[in-house]
């Protein structure tokens, strides 16, 4: 009978827990189940909220791919354009070449000419050098020519007043002869009257 009431009473307490732990256990799921539902109302929302993002996204996608086509096709024209230009380019390089070539030809020639000219201009300096010492010689030459007909000329000023005074001499003897002729005739005409024929002049 002891062991009946003891058995009892065990089997009491294992239920009276049993009780508390399913109580507890009830609670916790009840607080457990409300927190998920919370989170996948959260959830929800969240899914929604990016499911419209991404609506909104994909219709923003494909407004730039529209832009995006648009843009692609006028860039194929530009590059159609581009390849273009760029083949007149390669055109005009290949004559710009042909015409360097030719520039480089003209520019050896032009070389070629300059050394020619500087030999020439140098030998020219020569030249003009050999010049300036015989002009300045000659300057030289015309400065002592100019002191000696200077010279000379105050010579010739001293000789013709020489000869303005023997001019005057000349014309005082030819005077001075003239009347010594007359006196001679004059004297001779005596004698020979005196002697009574013609007498010779002395």
């Amino acid at each position: 009978m002891h062991e009946l009431i003891s058995l009892a009473k065990d089997n009491a307490i294992l239920v009276i827990g049993l009780l508390v732990a399913t109580f507890y256990l009830q609670d916790r799921l009840d607080t457990e189940s409300s927190s998920i539902r919370q989170e996948i109302s959260d959830m929800r929302t969240v899914m929604f909220a990016e499911f419209s993002s991404v609506r909104q996204d994909v219709a923003g996608l494909k407004q730039d791919m529209s832009v995006l086509k648009q843009d692609v096709t006028g860039l194929k024209q530009d590059v159609a354009g581009l390849q273009q230009d760029v083949a007149g380019l390669k055109q005009d390089v290949a004559g710009l070449q042909q015409d360097v070539a030719g520039l480089k030809q003209d520019v050896a020639g032009l070389k070629q000419d300059v050394a020619g000219l500087k030999q020439d201009v140098a030998g020219l300096e020569q030249d003009v050098a050999g010049l300036r010492q015989d002009v300045a010689g000659l300057k030289q030459d015309v400065s002592d020519l100019r002191q000696e007909v200077s010279a000379q000329g105050q010579r010739i000023f001293g000789l013709g007043q020489d000869m303005s005074g023997l001019r005057q001499e000349v014309s005082g003897l030819r005077e001075d002869l003239h009347s010594f002729q007359l006196e001679t005739t004059d004297r001779f005409a005596r004698i020979e009257t005196l002697l009574g024929q013609p007498a010779q002049a002395i």
